[in-house]
């Protein structure tokens, strides 16, 4: 995929795309993603017909319960000396996922958190009591900025803006799966809302 570094806007959508063709590549149209190999069967499989997303879709709805929430284990990072021991440990894993709080998060905004989840763990990096030096002294500039570990987020759109204007933060394409372009894209090949 081409890639700019300049904008930071759509220079995600292609990188994306890229990653979710392979998914739906080859699969019929009537079965737009085939994830039924990772569903175990239930009730959903003897009632009428549906393509496997939208099983995918009901079970999700069917299993959902706040008891079966694993507890999650969560560190809050707010000096720059546990920023960067917590950045070197986010580094080794083959993706995170990355959350962000904020007033107005766009360039002209304030960011004021940004979490990382892992493996039923969350690192959450306080902005206000570290500041800007949390980036460049504590490694989350490059940890955000790297190709390893994949950083799964949702509409990084914003977050990009803020990042680069206000940290100089440039969020590469090659390490970051939008969720919310990949569920556009297969909305789009598969015709379904």
């Amino acid at each position: 995929a081409v890639v700019s570094t300049q904008s930071t806007g759509d220079m995600f959508v292609d990188a994306d795309a890229e990653l979710v063709e392979s998914l739906v590549e080859g699969a019929p149209s009537s079965d737009p993603v085939s994830l039924q190999q990772y569903i175990s069967p239930t009730k959903t499989d003897t009632a009428l017909p549906l393509n496997r997303l939208e099983t995918l879709k009901i079970r999700a709805q069917e299993n959902f319960s706040i008891q079966n929430i694993p507890d999650t284990h969560y560190t809050v990072i707010d000096t720059v000396a546990d920023a960067l021991n917590a950045a070197v440990t986010l580094a080794e894993y083959h993706s995170i996922s990355v959350l962000w709080e904020g007033f107005n998060v766009n360039r002209y905004g304030t960011l004021t958190w940004i979490i990382c989840g892992y493996l039923g763990s969350a690192v959450l990096f306080d902005l206000t009591r570290c500041g800007a030096k949390i980036f460049t002294e504590g490694g989350l500039k490059t940890l955000l900025e790297s190709r390893h570990p994949i950083k799964v987020i949702h509409d990084c759109t914003c977050i990009a803006d803020i990042l680069f204007h206000q940290y100089g933060v440039r969020l590469s394409a090659d390490s970051i799966f939008d969720t919310h372009a990949a569920d556009l894209l297969i909305q789009t090949k598969t015709g379904q809302p």
